[in-house]
């Protein structure tokens, strides 16, 4: 059984938006990310999860704005801004 310790105190919150050329904002998203401790599991000893709170699309196909939204949260647990 792998079990996970959620500490609430590191996670982050991030919402990056899109802007035209004049400042006009676009696009928006939000999610928050939660560094989770796995206990009992030989291979892990860490886990990062990425929520998502709200994406609000205008000029970008919602598909296109989740995925940016993916490879964003995916690079920012990547880059160790979790821990």
């Amino acid at each position: 059984m792998v079990a996970r310790v959620h500490t609430a105190a590191a996670s982050r919150a991030f919402t990056p938006r899109a802007r035209r050329a004049d400042g006009r904002l676009t696009d928006m998203l939000s999610f928050y990310t939660l560094p989770s401790t796995v206990i009992n599991n030989p291979q892990h000893s860490r886990l990062a999860a990425a929520f998502q709170y709200y994406t609000v699309p205008a000029a970008t196909p919602l598909a296109q704005l989740m995925g940016d939204a993916l490879v964003l949260a995916h690079s920012t647990c990547a880059a160790g801004q979790l821990w």
